[in-house]
């Protein structure tokens, strides 16, 4: 049986990046009579392999192996691109991008399509259905639905995930902060406004820079009713659907996909021993992951200067630090704040980071979709220190297993490490309170359950 995951952030070696779909694939190649290759549009995503020229030909495409997965590598043009900025292809596009993706598909001849990260072209779940293709989708943000992606509203408060056509348009209108933005929301009400920014993109270099600029050429209320209506198309014809929480399932369901085919499995990791028992000296905290704005990472360093904290600790902030925000950081606090110190490491090796930490930290500034350290820090039986959001409740035990804090604040942020501190010695008798965490192998073995399950009935097992 032929799997054909579709994704981007696929790269094997790029430091820092999620690479659970590359895990997932190499994983269920290892299972008897199943064969997965990863389709990719490389675009922003740390891509390290291969490239092509765009080409409106969906036969056009390249084959390449690296580190034991194969990837089928596609360029095609550039207005089928998903827009990211709360805009949403045009009807005319978003047609031409369906037909593409099932020649496309009818070319390559997968068995099941199982997309991953959305971005850039979900369409590609429309297509497959078309042509009677079983699909299964994987989330990993909310931007399927949600033209922000991040479930977080203008007024700066995380959503409940429950989508509503006046809420949704006010949260999209408001966000746009600059004055460009604004004057853009506007001015496109007006039909001739729109003519014109249509026209644009037949001029690829002024339509590229009202985009860079997040010009969109509808208005509000029509792409939301789009984005909505094509989220639901692709929910509700769905074979599988498969997310890591409950809070997932709860905004598929709402979305029209039907409970019986959602499956709610958490991520999974390979836990090596490497987590040190609790140290004599100041204790360090960790916080693992992209460095930007979203993650909270400025959040850390203005909890610590609440002055709550008495007792020292050691932050350990690990990831790629090339961000003009990471490089503010690193200037602001290069090694202390107050009594506190920090910890600058490049991306490396899980377990080297890990090892000393006595608690992670996630700050996050969204609904974050279950991230990966937070499985990672159950399955080492680490503390965590996170906000308190949804989406990453289920997984922990105030006081036992990790310590909530509320959302965008540095005060409540100082209180949780706190509590960590006070509880320091508390904490190893809680080590059986924490989930039980999938391995790969096993994680896969679901997946291949699932396949089986929607295959094609003239398909062998």
């Amino acid at each position: 049986m032929f799997i054909l995951f579709a994704s981007r952030y696929v790269d094997p070696f790029a430091p820092g990046a999620n690479q659970l779909v590359y895990l997932q694939a190499k994983g269920l190649n290892r299972i008897k009579n199943l064969s997965v290759k990863i389709l990719t549009w490389p675009n922003g995503d740390l891509w390290g392999g291969a490239r092509l020229s765009e080409s409106q030909n969906p036969n056009f495409y390249l084959n390449e192996k690296r580190s034991e997965v194969e990837y089928i590598v596609i360029n095609p043009p550039k207005k089928f691109e998903i827009p990211w900025n709360g805009d949403v292809l045009s009807e005319e596009n978003w047609a031409l991008a369906v037909q593409y993706g099932v020649s496309l598909l009818q070319a390559i001849n997968p068995s099941i399509l199982h997309m991953h990260h959305r971005h850039g072209f979900w369409w590609l779940l429309e297509a497959a259905q078309k042509i009677g293709l079983p699909t299964i989708y994987t989330n990993y943000d909310w931007g399927l639905a949600c033209l922000r992606t991040t479930l977080v509203q203008e007024n700066k408060k995380i959503c409940n995930g429950k989508l509503g056509e006046k809420k949704c348009i006010t949260c999209i209108t408001n966000s746009r902060s600059s004055l460009l933005g604004k004057i853009n929301e506007q001015i496109v009400k007006f039909k001739v406004i729109r003519s014109l920014l249509i026209l644009t993109e037949k001029i690829p270099n002024l339509n590229s820079f009202l985009k860079s600029k997040g010009f969109v050429s509808s208005q509000i209320n029509n792409r939301y009713r789009i984005q909505k209506s094509r989220a639901m198309t692709v929910l509700q014809n769905l074979n599988a659907l498969i997310t890591p929480s409950n809070f997932g399932k709860k905004f598929f369901c709402g979305l029209g996909c039907n409970r019986k085919i959602v499956n709610v499995i958490p991520w999974f990791f390979d836990p090596k021993k490497v987590h040190a028992k609790n140290q004599k000296g100041k204790p360090t905290i960790l916080f693992l992951g992209r460095n930007s704005p979203e993650k909270g990472v400025h959040l850390i360093f203005e909890s610590l200067e609440q002055n709550i904290i008495k007792t020292p600790v050691t932050i350990r902030i690990a990831g790629i630090n090339n961000s003009k925000y990471c490089k503010n950081l690193m200037m602001k606090y290069p090694k202390r704040v107050g009594i506190h110190f920090v910890e600058w490491r490049p991306w490396g090796p899980i377990k080297d980071l890990l090892k000393g930490s006595e608690a992670i930290i996630i700050p996050s500034l969204w609904m974050e979709n279950t991230p990966h350290v937070l499985i990672i820090a159950i399955a080492q039986k680490i503390p965590v220190i996170l906000t308190k959001v949804a989406s990453m409740n289920e997984f922990i035990c105030e006081g036992k297993t990790g310590f909530f804090a509320t959302y965008n604040s540095a005060k409540s942020l100082s209180a949780a490490i706190n509590r960590f501190l006070k509880s320091r010695s508390k904490l190893p008798r809680y080590k059986n309170h924490f989930p039980k965490i999938l391995t790969r192998s096993m994680y896969c073995n679901q997946l291949n359950k699932i396949y089986r399950k929607i295959k094609p009935q003239n398909e062998k097992n």
